[in-house]
């Protein structure tokens, strides 16, 4: 047994799978991982706080293993472990790759090795991690006004002097 892991319980089975589910503690967080495909489940209000550098993120990219996420092939809904609704397929961060499946009201699973491979790129890129308030606010274009202002300003000047030249002519 690994010593961060605790047996598996027979009410929540795994998604993927169907097995139980056991446990994983990442400091003071206790997460639902299924032992033989390697699948987590978040509760949503932990998700920022497992991507987060600053947070649990680094301790998830040093908790679970180095892999690549395999691509799903076909595409297969799964059904939320707790309540066994049918869960949403989403992109949770921009360039990522990686989609994972979501239960708006208790959390999201995420394949073998997703969460260290988005724990990893949110270190890098924090306003990637969709729902991140730097990722929801769309990047504010520049007001095109001022610039305008001035360019006809510009030319209101060059129209005065054009004018002033041909009156001296």
């Amino acid at each position: 047994m690994h010593p961060f892991r605790e047996p598996a319980s027979p009410s929540r089975p795994c998604p993927r799978c169907a097995i139980g589910l056991g446990t994983r503690q990442v400091l003071d967080v206790r997460l639902d991982e299924c032992a033989d495909c390697g699948g987590v489940f978040v509760p949503g209000e932990l998700v920022p706080r497992l991507l987060d550098p600053l947070d649990l993120g680094l301790e998830v990219v040093e908790v679970f293993p180095r892999g690549v996420p395999a691509p799903e092939d076909p595409i297969r809904y799964l059904r939320c472990p707790r309540c066994q609704a049918m869960m949403n397929r989403r992109l949770l961060m921009r360039g990522s790759n990686v989609v994972v499946d979501q239960c708006k009201p208790h959390g999201v699973w995420f394949d073998a090795h997703e969460l260290r491979r988005l724990a990893e790129l949110a270190a890098d890129r924090p306003a990637a991690v969709a729902g991140s308030p730097a990722a929801s606010a769309p990047a504010a274009a520049p007001d095109p006004r001022p610039v305008v202002a001035a360019s006809l300003e510009r030319r209101s000047l060059l129209e005065r002097a054009i004018d002033a030249l041909l009156g001296w002519l």
